[in-house]
């Protein structure tokens, strides 16, 4: 997200090379002639983030309006209607954030760690949701997530092993990947089947959800 960059930018500074041992000023990295936190700086802090609230406002806005209300379309981008794309987005602007700021090499750690819990709880939910009704389109969702969860964790895994000499990683990387996806399609044939088999028939109270049911059952016979 490059305009939450530019306007979290604004908070970027450091202190100008050869300032004297204990000096408390520092200044924009980028317009080193602007002293931070001091006048125009702090007006220039207070209006990129009013712009940056109403910027994902608007977003935020928009993710939770694109969905679709019902799924008996033929487009294989129709989806159930969960608002995954308003979590997806609040989670680039937060990551966004926060790997602005935690770049130095002892807080790598724990932005390594909060993208492997974002990658978990979007593992999470896409078997929570199945939200694509497309099996192909579905199955490729879900491996891009598993995919972000397995390269986070060979991150986490070289970070501990940085220190450590050792070959493969690559390979072991490129296994995952190619196995990626006819596992993420065989947890979800077993998903759907456990979900359409233990529903209790009784239990369906509206139309929407005698929609749900046989719409996955047509989709479990014909894929």
């Amino acid at each position: 997200m490059p305009i939450v960059q530019t306007f979290v930018s604004i908070f970027s500074c450091q202190a100008l090379p050869g300032a004297p041992a204990g000096s408390t000023e520092t200044y924009h990295i980028i317009d080193t002639g602007l002293q931070c936190w001091n006048g125009l700086h702090i007006f220039y802090c207070i209006l990129f983030s009013v712009a940056l609230f109403g910027y994902c406002i608007v977003f935020i806005l928009i993710s939770f309006f694109y969905n679709e209300s019902r799924p008996y379309h033929t487009d294989a981008f129709a989806r159930l209607d969960c608002n995954f794309e308003t979590h997806i987005t609040l989670y680039k602007i937060l990551i966004t954030i926060l790997g602005h700021f935690l770049f130095s090499e002892r807080l790598q750690w724990l932005i390594i760690v909060i993208h492997i819990l974002g990658s978990l709880n979007f593992c999470k939910m896409y078997f929570q949701y199945l939200p694509y009704y497309n099996s192909r389109t579905s199955v490729l969702f879900g491996s891009g997530w598993f995919i972000y969860l397995w390269l986070t964790l060979n991150i986490l895994l070289l970070k501990a092993l940085e220190n450590v000499s050792y070959q493969g990683q690559s390979v072991v990387i490129l296994i995952g990947l190619i196995l990626m996806f006819p596992t993420v399609h065989q947890l979800r044939e077993t998903k759907i089947t456990k979900k359409i088999f233990s529903k209790k028939h009784d239990k369906i109270k509206s139309e929407y959800e005698l929609d749900l049911y046989i719409h996955k059952l047509y989709r479990l016979i014909i894929d």
